[in-house]
């Protein structure tokens, strides 16, 4: 399980960008928010795993992630 601050929505974009680009190769990736696409709030924390599955002669790789927001700490 990985963590990331992200504190603009460019934080989230060049993640996205950086695991299509240089962890993953961009055919065999997808990106699965497990309750939002996109954060509805900066400052957070995006919390992220892969899953990994063999098809069609390569590995295929769906990430998910979450975000925690600040307010989900604030009573």
């Amino acid at each position: 399980m990985d963590k990331k601050l992200l504190k603009t929505q460019e934080d989230f974009i060049e993640w996205k960008n950086y695991c299509k680009n240089v962890v993953y190769d961009r055919d065999s990736v997808k990106f699965e928010g497990e309750e939002e696409d996109e954060p509805k709030e900066y400052p957070c924390v995006m919390i992220s795993h892969d899953e990994r599955e063999f098809g069609w002669g390569s590995y295929l790789y769906t990430l998910y992630y979450h975000f925690v927001y600040p307010s989900d700490f604030m009573a």
